[in-house]
């Protein structure tokens, strides 16, 4: 629990001197993946709301990797990069 606090606040450092880093979405990533791990707490027995859980955020996750992809694409080409 200490080694990842004190990561979080290395990498929170270090995330407002490199510049270009969204660090809004980096803690919302944070705040987000906290509130799952407790409510998807590993060492309580498995139920069939956290094979759910873990399909929707599988599912969420492919989403916004294409989105990204998809959104970048226009722009690169733009640019001349492809």
């Amino acid at each position: 629990s200490q080694q990842i606090k004190t990561w979080a606040v290395i990498l929170l450092i270090f995330g407002l001197v490199m510049p270009r880093v969204d660090n809004w979405a980096h803690l919302g990533g944070l705040a987000g993946g906290y509130l799952l791990a407790r409510w998807l707490d590993p060492l309580k027995p498995e139920r069939i709301d956290h094979l759910i859980a873990g399909l929707i955020c599988v599912l969420l996750s492919l989403a916004s990797i294409a989105a990204s992809v998809l959104h970048g694409l226009p722009i690169l080409r733009d640019q001349g990069l492809l």
